[in-house]
């Protein structure tokens, strides 16, 4: 059996104004890239015709050539794949991943933006930078929402190929190597990310680079896919703004009547039955703003909680109306001195703890929601599902063992913490349970 011989190369991303699209399940964003990889021989193999350069104002090779031999930067230029079928060479030999599909996970068109390309070769160095505008196919799980966490992935479709020497591949560098460019601060990193248009609808975290080892079914090691991963975490903001605000004032309105003095038993029905013919009517102007999905977020599950909850209302005044005679009810309640807390009936008892049981769990639920967004710390790691299981879960979608790898420095991954303390926890990508992700990000 031939051993595999492995082509290293460093590629230095950036991810520009990605944008989320839960509804069809895809991330549009511009792609920067920089990719770096040995090849002494390549001008002379631009000269020899059997590596090709295309792009604005083409040159004879000759010339290309020598240009590159001087360390001159060729604007405008891509590697064309099609010289490369000469004899004794494979087209995967001259890029580390295939052109035409850059990610395995693309959907629809690729612009590639040629005046942000070029090409340049120094010290034995290939460098090409690609800059490309498309959408990824990101599979997004909602049943958080508006507390919803993605990893939207970038699976790179690395290359390999056989020829007499037997197997070669190439294989992304987990660190930077010491041959690569390493003149700006960006080249230290394989992925980072740039909004120049603030997103107000999701907050981006720290990206993340997963080398994975995929295995067959027969348990067979494969060639490993690096995937480069977006972290992004929704703004609960806007539909507490939008949504929960309105629905707290509306219910609350319904509880209100409680604290009428005089008020009658019909006052309280008419109260809850009016309240829920508006939510119903502000429920379907807002499902619009809400994602179309098969299974109930928690969205969803805070307008059923609104609908069951004006069914206890009418509850509690049916329990009232069957505890009392119907000459006995008063709103008048004073607190006596008999054996009941609040009252000196077992009538005027109903009526009280009802209400004020109502009104306290109907506060209690919203005092938490607002709380997740001033204390996130304290609340979110219990309501949003922890990064940890998030990568668990995408590991297991793939069918990945992750061996570790990540694309920031030790020193940026310690900043980035101090100022995000609820960003997660970092480090290889090792699946775990659910229970071991909840309790590594409680701690």
């Amino acid at each position: 059996m031939s051993e595999t011989i492995t082509h290293e190369f460093w590629l230095v991303a950036t991810v520009q104004d990605c944008k989320l699209d839960a509804q069809k399940e895809v991330a549009h964003a511009k792609f920067f890239s920089k990719w770096h990889f040995q090849d002494a021989d390549f001008p002379k193999r631009v000269r020899e015709g059997r590596r090709k350069l295309v792009g604005e104002g083409d040159q004879d090779a000759a010339s290309l050539a020598e240009k590159l031999e001087k360390g001159t930067m060729l604007k405008g230029k891509m590697l064309d794949e099609a010289a490369a079928d000469a004899a004794e060479e494979h087209p995967s030999m001259t890029f580390p991943v295939n052109l035409d599909l850059l990610f395995q996970n693309v959907t629809g068109a690729v612009e590639v933006l040629k005046n942000l390309c070029w090409v340049q070769f120094k010290d034995g160095v290939v460098s090409v930078q690609l800059v490309m505008s498309f959408a990824v196919l990101a599979p997004m799980h909602l049943h958080e929402f508006p507390y919803d966490r993605h990893i939207i992935p970038f699976y790179l479709s690395t290359r390999s190929w056989k020829d007499k020497a037997g197997k070669h591949k190439w294989k992304l560098a987990q660190t930077v190597p010491p041959w690569a460019p390493n003149k700006y601060a960006e080249d230290k990193t394989i992925l980072s990310e740039k909004m120049t248009v603030p997103d107000t609808e999701y907050e981006h975290r720290l990206p993340e680079c997963y080398f994975g080892d995929e295995k067959d079914a027969n348990g067979k090691a494969l060639d490993a896919k690096p995937i480069l991963c977006l972290h992004v975490q929704r703004r609960p903001e806007q539909f507490v703004v939008r949504v929960t605000l309105p629905v707290f004032i509306v219910v609350s309105l319904a509880l209100s009547v409680f604290g009428i003095k005089g008020r009658s038993l019909e006052m309280e029905y008419n109260a809850a039955f009016t309240s829920l013919l508006t939510m119903t009517a502000f429920s379907f102007s807002v499902q619009s703003t809400l994602p179309h999905v098969a299974y109930m977020t928690i969205g969803d599950k805070y307008f059923l909680f609104g609908f069951l909850f004006h069914l206890l209302i009418v509850a509690k005044t049916l329990m009232v109306s069957a505890s009392c005679e119907e000459d006995s009810y008063s709103s008048d309640l004073e607190i006596g001195e008999g054996i009941y807390l609040l009252g000196t009936t077992w009538c005027q008892n109903v009526d009280h703890w009802g209400a004020l049981t109502l009104v306290a769990a109907w506060i209690g639920v919203h005092s938490l929601m607002i709380a997740d967004i001033w204390y996130p710390k304290l609340i979110s790691r219990r309501v949003r599902q922890p990064w940890d299981f998030l990568a668990d879960r995408f590991a297991k979608y793939m069918t990945v063992h992750a061996v570790g790898g990540t694309t920031s420095t030790p020193e940026e991954r310690k900043q980035y913490k101090d100022k995000n303390p609820v960003a997660g926890a970092w480090g290889p990508f090792t699946p775990r349970t659910r229970k071991e992700s909840n309790a590594a990000e409680l701690h």
